[in-house]
């Protein structure tokens, strides 16, 4: 039911000139806000946003909460703000702090979860919080509690502002994660969520599909429900050149240093984006060397999945407080969306559209800059579609100035993704239809027929909600004498926060439900023998302190196993340590992370 609409556009703008002042910026009247603001206010059930990277729809969305946490005027219980990844998650739950303190806000709460292996969630707690799509949905159907609170957490999110952000970087090779999405949308706003949809790069035939299933949620509903808002404005931003190069991009120091001589200006930072670990591995060695030679005076950084998450969110703060710094980012997928960076120098493998635009987009986002897309598609077909690569090369080389014109204008965007992202592509991606059509009947019928608690402890969908793929939280062992004990069968004792910190995440991409291809980095030999080892996971009540206790399962038995069997909540895999690579140059021990971890040492 849409509420009477009062006009608070003053005080909104007042509240995000003070939010982007205290981050060194100017106000930008963005002539969308007030649609959105009037959404908002108005109660509509679903708003979809479309706007450019960079264009401000997060101060668009988060103004009407945060004004009602400054005023002491509160229509929702809390604000959910919802991410694919998280190192999103990481970056954003500090935005909402340093608005905090810029408005100061100090009797509020911003938590965060994502799946972290803290004994306290602070799921409950959060006036705003901040956490994963997994996690989000998860939750929501009650899938593997051991306690009914699927009540609290249903009260939580249908009494919330709920903004989904990024949902572009769920693809997977199928298009399964995007073929649920908008079951999972329309299965919020039936149970009476308020939801935000965010997006620069979703196709058309997603929006639609999106649209529809809310409609048909809603069912009598008024049909102004819905509002789709498309900004017109276009970010403050700098030019960006590009230029394309029919070629691989190098991973020799002498050429890498002679690509940045030639197109750094001298201001600003260096992104450099591929496709594999293995290859933003390789880069960054070359790029040290040379750093330690001082043929280039930019320090090189490593930012990808298969770090320590110790290490990650060293990198990742780091790169939040270097925004005003110098430096070399070497990194891959992980940086396409949500962390604040702003390189003058982009270097980057040709990738799918989207995942183009918003790569290009961290190029020239404060003063002008010079992109760099290297074409030859051999390593993107180790990682992408190939329909997808094929496409994308086309409507680049095709629509060179529709690309950098979609930096600034959306509608730009939407013609070159609904050129790759068509119908026949997608058809194309689809191989378990089957599979996506079972889970999104259980979504549909989920609060329909299951609304009793005893269908809400430990409940199980038929298959994934969302992704393709499995992951595996791996612990990378202290010491050779850490390792030894754990193998000889010994518990293991430390601190919570110690075992967060170098844990390694491991991923198995579109699993056989017949056999398993696990990573060699999980495998280990103990006498004869190979084994995977599981570390299961116990603590005292009240203690920061936790046991791990060895679990060994035999390769030929875990290959028989049901993937979605593999991962308990309690257990974690022990990750063989000849698998994570450092590298010392000059008395600096580097860490490079798990580089190859199917390769059999």
């Amino acid at each position: 039911m849409k509420t009477e609409y009062k006009n608070n556009s003053d005080e909104y703008w007042q509240i995000v000139e003070e939010v982007v002042k205290s981050r060194g910026r100017k106000l930008q009247r963005y002539s969308f806000f007030e649609d959105v603001w009037r959404a908002i206010d108005e109660g509509c059930r679903l708003i979809v946003i479309k706007a450019p990277t960079g264009g401000g729809k997060t101060e668009a969305t988060t103004t009407p909460f945060l004004r009602d946490l400054k005023f002491g005027n509160r229509r929702w219980l809390s604000l959910i703000h919802v991410f694919p990844t998280r190192a999103l998650v990481n970056s954003m739950r500090w935005r909402y702090a340093e608005a905090f303190a810029a408005l100061k806000i100090r009797n509020a709460v911003v938590a965060y979860e994502y799946g972290q292996l803290s004994r306290v969630k602070p799921y409950l707690d959060g006036d705003v919080v901040v956490t994963t799509y997994d996690t989000l949905l998860y939750r929501f159907y009650g899938v593997d509690l051991k306690a009914p609170h699927i009540l609290g957490q249903v009260s939580k999110l249908i009494n919330s502002l709920l903004i989904m952000d990024e949902a572009q970087l769920l693809q997977d090779d199928h298009w399964y994660a995007m073929s649920l999405l908008p079951y999972h949308i329309a299965a919020l706003i039936e149970f009476g969520a308020q939801v935000i949809l965010m997006t620069a790069t979703l196709p058309t035939v997603l929006l639609r599909r999106i649209e529809d299933s809310a409609r048909e949620s809603l069912r009598d509903a008024d049909s102004s429900e819905i509002s789709i808002i498309t900004s017109s404005s276009k970010p403050a931003r700098g030019g960006v050149s590009l230029e394309l190069k029919n070629d691989k991009l190098p991973c020799s120091k002498n050429q890498l240093v002679n690509i940045i001589c030639d197109f750094y200006s001298g201001i600003g930072s260096v992104l450099i984006v591929v496709n594999t670990v293995e290859k933003a591995a390789a880069i960054y060695k070359s790029l040290m060397e040379s750093y330690l030679e001082r043929n280039i005076r930019l320090k090189p950084i490593l930012l990808h999945s298969r770090l320590k998450q110790g290490i990650r969110k060293e990198i990742e703060e780091l790169l939040e407080l270097k925004k005003s710094e110098e430096f070399i980012l070497v990194a891959t997928q992980v940086v396409e969306a949500g962390l604040d960076l702003d390189s003058t120098l982009l270097i980057t493998e040709i990738s799918p559209i989207d995942s183009i635009i918003q790569r290009v987009g961290r190029c020239g986002r404060r003063r002008d800059g010079f992109a760099i897309i290297y074409t030859e598609s051999e390593g993107a077909l180790k990682v992408y579609p190939k329909v997808l690569i094929e496409k994308t090369k086309q409507v680049i080389i095709e629509g060179q100035d529709l690309l950098v014109e979609s930096l600034k204008d959306v509608n730009a965007a939407q013609i070159l993704l609904d050129q790759v992202f068509d119908q026949e592509s997608i058809n194309l991606l689809m191989r378990n239809v089957e599979q996506a059509h079972v889970v999104a009947e259980w979504i549909k019928r989920y609060w329909m027929y299951e609304v009793n608690i005893h269908s809400w402890i430990a409940h199980f969908p038929p298959g994934q909600l969302l992704r393709l793929g499995i992951e595996l939280p791996s612990y990378k062992p202290g010491s050779p004498e850490e390792y030894a004990s754990v193998l000889m069968g010994n518990e293991l004792r430390m601190e919570l926060e110690s075992l967060e910190e170098n844990i390694v995440k491991l991923t198995i991409k579109n699993p056989s439900e017949e056999n398993i291809a696990m990573p060699a980095a999980i495998i280990h030999k103990i006498g004869d023998e190979r084994y995977y080892v599981q570390l299961e996971l116990m603590a005292d009540e009240w203690s920061d302190e936790v046991r791990l206790k060895p679990l060994r399962i035999p390769v030929e038995r875990m290959r028989k196993v049901d993937p979605m069997e593999i991962i308990e909540s309690r257990k974690i895999f022990l990750l063989n340590p000849s698998y994570y690579e450092s590298i010392e140059l000059d008395e600096l021990k580097l860490d490079i992370g798990v580089v190859n971890p199917w390769m059999r040492i």
